[in-house]
C-alpha cells in the first residue's frame, strides 16, 4: 500500500478562462506505474555491465544490471531495519551528499511503498530538526561523516527517527548496536551480483495520488515546504522531457554520453533532471559530492564527460577561471543551464569560450521540474525554452479591476508565469495556505517574469518571488529575518537579496537591521551571528542598519523598497 494524498489537497477553481500556451511538441501519455516500476523498467533495457553511476573520488561503480538486485536487497534491510521496521506510511529522510548508493536507497523506500524526503547536507542541526519533524521522517540515511549532525538534529526535533548509514560504511552505525538511533546500515553483502531482485510496489494504484517525494523548497515566499510529488508526477517529468528531447533534438543526449552529476541529488534538479534521466536513458553518470576545481576538472578530463548539467556560476568558472585550461574541458559537447537564468550574452560568450553548446532549462521543485527546454539547435540565447509535452502556460498581470485579480498579459507583455501539466505537485505537506496562494485552477504560480516568443520561447526576465537565488539554492529571506530577531539586540529586520557582481545572475543576502534602543551590534557581530546557525550558502554578505524597515498597511516587509535602496547606493553601513 502506497501513501495516497486525500482530496483535501486538490485546489477549488479559481479562474474559468485562462488564454493558454501549449506545447509545440504535443503530449505524451505516461504509465500508471510506480516511479520504481518505471525506473527499473527503463534500466533494465540497457547493458547489464555497462556503468550507470561512477564516483569519481572513490571510483566505486553501480553497473545498469547492479541496480535492480541492491534495491531488493536494500528494501530488505530496511524493512527488518533495528526497532522499527520500515514500510507502507513510512517516511525515509536521506540527508547525504552524491554517492552511488543514493538512487539504491531511495528507491528502496519507494519499493516498500513509502515516500522520500531528501535534505541539504550542509544543513545545521537546527536546519535539519525542522525537516525532520516537518515531514514526520520515521527513519534518517546518512552517511559516517553527517552521522553526529544527524543524531543532533533527531535529539532536538524530538523525533524517534531510526537513523541507518547508506552504502558500506558500517562503522558508525551497526546493528542492534545501542537499540535506539544508530542502529542500521544499509550496506549488503553482495555488492557485484547482476540480474534479479524483482523491483516492485504494491498494486493497484493510482499513479496520480500516490505520494512519492517529498523535497523541500521555499516555493514563492516564506520557509522551506515539503513539495508532495507523487508517482505520476515523477514518471510524466521524465517522460516529457525524454520526448520533448527524442522529438526535437535527438542529437542532444545519446546512450553513450558520459554525464557529470556534480549538482546534489537531494535537489530536484539533480534527483530527476540528472541522476533519474541518465539512468533511464542508458548515460553513465559520474558523480561528486561538491565542487571542488581540481577534482570537478580533474573528472571531466578523466571520465571524457561530455554533457554536463552545470548552474550559471560553475559556467562562468568553465569560460573564465585561469586555472582551466582548453585539455581539461576538451570532451564537452554540451552544457545544460538551469537553478538560475542566464543571460544571453554571457550565454553566448560561455559557449565561444568553453567550446561547446550552452543550452538552457527552466522549472521549479513544483513542477518535478522541468517545464521548458531550449531545444534549439546552437541554443537560443537567453532562452528558457519551449513548453515540454503535454504542459500548458499562460503569463498573468496583477489587475485589482478583475474578478479575479489577475488579467492575461498582452502579446510582447511581461506577465507572470503559471503553468500546468501532469508534473505539476498536487501541493505542499500540511499546507493549504500556501498550497492555496500557489495553485489556481490547477496552474502553479512560478512567482517569475517571463516573455513569450512567436516561435513558442519563453525568457524568464524578472520575478516577484521573493526568494533570494545564491548558485542556485534557495534562500527564504523569512527564515533568515526570524533568525535576526532571535538576536538580543535586534528589534527588526529585513532581508533581501544583492546582485553578485562577481557571478551575473547570483545574489547575496543583504539584511536591513533595526537595532534596540541603547544596543551596539557591528556588521561583523550579525553576520557571525546567523553563520552559525545556518548553512553556508544562507549566510549574510552584507549588512546595513536603519532606524526603520518599510511595511505595507498589513505589516508585510517592503522588499521592493529595499531592493531601491540597494540600486539607488543609499544604504549606510
Amino acid at each position: 500500500m502506497l501513501v495516497v494524498l486525500s482530496r483535501a489537497t486538490r485546489r477549488t477553481p479559481l479562474l474559468r478562462a485562462l488564454a493558454t500556451h501549449t506545447s509545440p511538441h504535443g503530449t505524451i501519455t505516461p504509465p500508471n506505474q510506480s516511479f520504481t516500476e518505471y525506473v527499473a523498467a527503463k534500466v533494465q533495457q540497457h547493458d547489464p555491465n555497462k556503468p550507470m553511476l561512477v564516483d569519481a573520488l572513490s571510483g566505486q561503480t553501480l553497473t545498469f544490471g547492479q541496480f535492480a538486485p541492491r534495491v531488493a536487497r536494500a528494501a530488505e534491510r530496511l524493512k527488518t531495519a533495528a526497532s522499527k521496521p520500515f514500510g507502507a506510511g513510512s517516511t525515509l529522510l536521506i540527508h547525504s551528499p552524491n554517492c552511488v548508493d543514493f538512487p539504491v536507497a531511495f528507491h528502496a523506500a519507494l519499493a516498500l511503498g513509502g515516500v522520500v524526503s531528501t535534505s541539504n547536507p550542509l544543513y545545521t542541526p537546527r536546519e535539519l530538526a525542522h525537516q525532520i519533524s516537518d515531514c514526520g521522517a520515521s527513519h534518517i540515511l546518512t552517511v559516517g561523516v553527517f552521522h553526529d549532525t544527524v543524531k543532533e538534529a533527531v535529539e532536538l526535533s524530538g523525533s524517534d527517527a531510526t537513523i541507518g548509514v547508506l552504502g558500506t560504511d558500517s562503522s558508525i552505525c551497526q546493528d542492534g548496536a545501542d537499540g535506539g538511533a544508530g542502529t542500521f546500515s544499509l550496506a549488503d553483502g553482495d555488492r557485484t551480483a547482476i540480474g534479479g531482485g524483482v523491483v516492485s510496489t504494491s498494486e493497484p494504484f493510482d499513479a496520480s495520488s500516490c505520494l512519492a517525494a517529498l523535497p523541500y523548497s521555499s516555493g514563492t515566499t516564506g520557509l522551506p515546504k515539503g513539495v508532495m510529488l507523487t508517482h505520476g508526477n515523477l514518471v510524466a517529468n521524465l517522460e516529457q522531457t525524454y520526448e520533448l528531447v527524442k522529438r526535437a533534438r535527438p542529437d542532444l543526449l545519446g546512450d553513450n554520453d558520459v554525464l557529470l552529476g556534480l549538482l546534489p541529488m537531494f535537489h530536484i534538479y539533480g534527483m530527476v533532471t540528472i541522476l533519474h534521466y541518465s539512468m533511464i536513458h542508458g548515460s553513465t553518470l559520474v558523480t561528486l559530492p561538491n565542487f571542488e576545481p581540481e577534482t570537478f576538472l580533474k573528472a571531466i578530463a578523466q571520465h571524457r564527460v561530455n554533457v554536463a548539467h552545470l548552474v550559471p556560476p560553475l559556467i562562468l568558472f568553465l569560460a573564465k577561471h585561469p586555472a582551466v585550461k582548453p585539455e581539461m574541458i576538451s570532451s564537452l559537447e554540451c552544457i545544460m543551464s538551469g537553478a538560475a537564468p542566464l543571460d544571453a550574452h554571457t550565454q553566448q560568450e560561455a559557449a565561444t569560450r568553453i567550446g561547446c553548446e550552452v543550452v538552457q532549462g527552466y522549472g521549479m521543485t513544483e513542477t518535478s521540474p522541468v517545464l521548458t527546454i531550449d531545444c534549439v539547435k546552437g541554443g537560443k540565447p537567453g532562452a528558457a525554452g519551449q513548453l515540454v509535452p503535454s504542459t500548458e502556460a499562460c503569463l498573468k498581470v496583477a489587475d485589482p479591476a478583475s474578478p479575479s485579480g489577475f488579467r492575461d498579459a498582452a502579446p510582447g507583455e511581461e506577465g507572470e508565469l503559471w503553468c500546468k501539466g501532469p508534473q505539476v505537485m498536487p501541493g505542499y505537506l500540511n499546507r493549504p495556505d500556501a498550497t492555496a496562494e500557489t495553485l489556481v485552477d490547477g496552474f502553479v504560480r512560478t512567482g517569475d517574469i517571463a516573455t513569450v516568443d512567436n516561435e513558442g520561447n519563453f525568457f524568464i526576465v524578472d520575478r516577484v518571488k521573493e526568494l533570494i537565488k545564491v548558485k542556485g539554492l534557495q534562500v527564504a529571506p523569512a527564515e533568515l529575518e526570524g533568525l535576526l530577531l532571535t538576536h538580543p539586540a535586534v528589534a527588526d529586520a529585513g532581508v533581501v537579496g544583492e546582485p553578485d557582481q562577481r557571478t551575473p545572475g547570483d545574489e547575496r543576502p543583504h539584511a536591513f537591521v533595526v537595532l534596540k534602543p541603547e544596543t551596539q551590534l557591528s556588521a561583523v557581530d550579525v553576520t557571525n551571528f546567523v553563520a552559525g546557525r545556518v548553512a553556508a550558502y544562507k549566510h549574510i554578505q552584507n549588512v546595513t542598519f536603519v532606524p526603520e524597515i518599510p511595511k505595507s498597511a498589513s505589516g508585510k516587509i517592503l522588499r521592493r523598497v529595499l531592493r531601491d535602496r540597494l540600486k539607488e547606493g543609499s544604504t549606510q553601513q
